[in-house]
């Protein structure tokens, strides 16, 4: 396409306004809500049906929907993804002086909701290519007050889970799948949220399959999900569930916390649900062409897909290699392809330990970090996790894939060719740079 001028000095997008305004069109009309959806929505407002206090109706439906499509034997609906992870940290054992490892690149709620549970959270590094802690990267991480390995499996690429899940039976841990990027996505065959010892899912807005507001915890151990039960859902629930006598003394108050799913967000999960596969197909052949047309571009890396693995592509994470573009800075590279009509962006650009909560260890009016009943002092520093600072401050690229679900080449073919027209242009991007457009 030659050297044709970047529309950031002037020139014309490489996504042209037709395919640009059906981009945009695309992308607002996401999440989709189909008529499915609607209809069963609105015939639970005609019942009266609007709160379910047990596990009956359309949350049974829709957590019996969720475990036959995994494979897996329980499934609790709660009113986010953040939900189920506070109630999965506090079935494994979450407490003040326990410690939790998780990954540093991933949303911050993975993280505060170990906080919340009175726990600590303790990070290990990210491999470069998948953006997920692994095993190597774990073991040296752990302490005598280890009792649980949160594993992210970011923007929806399956973790390496075969080395985690044997060191977690070697130092006998609790790990904790976060699944809100990957719905569908599998590792070997397996789905994940079926691997570790629980799953945790988020039903939230942007999320591949959504609810509005909702998540689901899923294990195949009834003790722990009595235990999570207890975390957060109705006494309704509890002494209808509860079989172990040592809970069912809480069977009239549980821990009370208010986590249970509303039936409208049952509702609309259980028609996105039976959309998954074919909307993850669509995902996976739009990415695959991306991929195959950023191959060879200078300054970026595709996404990438480890052997035995689908992605869930929530988000489509690319890698900017500055060195290939004389320096560029990682800024003015996006400014250009945003300019060209591409929705590229910089989202986790801070590693988790680095933000205001982790650095002031204190939840406004009470930090678990100082609680007596710890027994080491936990500090966060930056170098403490080096591949990940590198991807937040340095070469981390995404673009939100969660809408790709129809075919759409043109648009690709149009943003492959706005990824190399910048490249051809780097010598004028760095005259911009320098405030002197060549």
């Amino acid at each position: 396409m030659g050297t044709s001028k970047l529309a950031l000095l002037g020139g014309s997008p490489a996504v042209t306004p037709e395919v640009a305004l059906a981009a945009t069109d695309f992308h607002a009309r996401y999440p989709l809500m189909l008529e499915e959806e609607i209809e069963a929505v609105v015939s639970l407002m005609r019942q009266g049906a609007i709160s379910m206090d047990a596990r009956q109706g359309v949350m049974g439906e829709f957590e019996d929907a969720f475990t036959a499509y995994h494979g897996c034997k329980f499934a609790l609906a709660c009113n986010s993804g953040t939900a189920a992870l506070f109630c999965a940290y506090m079935a494994a054992g979450a407490a003040p002086g326990v410690e939790i490892l998780t990954t540093p690149f991933t949303w911050v709620t993975t993280v505060t909701a170990i906080a919340a549970c009175g726990a600590l959270p303790t990070f290990a590094d990210i491999n470069p290519k998948t953006f997920n802690i692994t095993a190597e990267t774990i073991e040296p991480c752990l302490t005598p007050y280890t009792k649980a390995i949160c594993v992210v499996h970011v923007f929806g690429h399956p973790a390496d889970m075969d080395p985690i899940m044997e060191l977690a039976r070697k130092r006998n841990l609790i790990v904790v799948e976060d699944c809100s990027h990957a719905h569908g996505a599998t590792y070997k065959g397996r789905k994940v949220g079926t691997i570790g010892h629980m799953g945790a899912f988020s039903l939230q807005g942007s999320k591949n399959m959504t609810a509005g507001e909702g998540g689901v915890l899923m294990t195949d151990e009834e003790d722990l999900y009595q235990r999570a039960m207890l975390a957060g859902h109705h006494p309704a629930r509890l002494l209808a569930s509860l079989t172990n006598p040592d809970y069912r003394v809480f069977a009239d108050s549980g821990f009370g916390y208010k986590f249970r799913a509303t039936p409208f967000a049952c509702a609309i999960a259980l028609q996105q649900l039976k959309r998954l596969d074919g909307w993850n197909a669509n995902r996976q052949a739009n990415a695959a062409l991306m991929t195959e047309l950023l191959a060879g571009v200078p300054g970026i890396r595709p996404c990438y897909v480890a052997p035995e693995c689908t992605h869930g592509l929530h988000v489509y994470g690319l890698t900017y290699a500055p060195e290939e573009l004389e320096g560029l800075p990682r800024d003015t590279y996006v400014k250009a392809l945003n300019a060209e009509g591409v929705p590229v962006s910089t989202i986790y650009n801070q590693p988790i330990y680095m933000m205001g909560t982790f650095q002031q260890r204190t939840l406004l009016n009470w930090s678990p970090w100082s609680d007596p009943r710890v027994k080491r002092e936990v500090r966060y520093a930056k170098g403490d996790c080096p591949v990940c600072e590198e991807r937040c401050w340095h070469t981390g690229l995404s673009m939100m894939w969660n809408w790709a679900v129809e075919p759409v080449p043109d648009l690709i073919k149009m943003y492959a060719d706005a990824f190399r027209k910048v490249a051809d242009n780097c010598r004028a991007l760095m005259g911009y740079e320098r405030g002197a457009v060549e």
